[in-house]
């Protein structure tokens, strides 16, 4: 997980502690019949923040990379066999 450090102190934030995320839930995008999306999110990367530990404003830009690979189909084996239900007493 990415963390966010205090250039003075060196506390550290998770990205959540600083920046609103829920923007990236936008659920009003709009795509053509190819599935192209016609309009652009436009998002605010970057914050200023106010440390909690030693009151150091710092400037955070957030910037997003997205590594994208087709996922190979392994062949799926089906077992026929039931498990017996019971278990065998000695």
């Amino acid at each position: 997980m990415y963390k966010i450090v205090c250039p003075n102190c060196g506390a550290e934030y998770y990205p959540q502690e600083i920046f609103v995320l829920s923007e990236l839930n936008n659920s009003h995008i709009v795509k053509d019949e190819e599935g192209k999306i016609l309009c652009d999110l436009k998002l605010d990367t970057n914050e200023m923040y106010v440390c909690d530990f030693c009151n150091t404003p710092f400037h955070v830009n957030m910037s997003m990379d997205f590594t994208v690979s087709q996922h190979q189909i392994s062949p799926h084996v089906t077992k026929l066999k039931k498990t017996p239900l019971f278990l065998d007493e000695e």
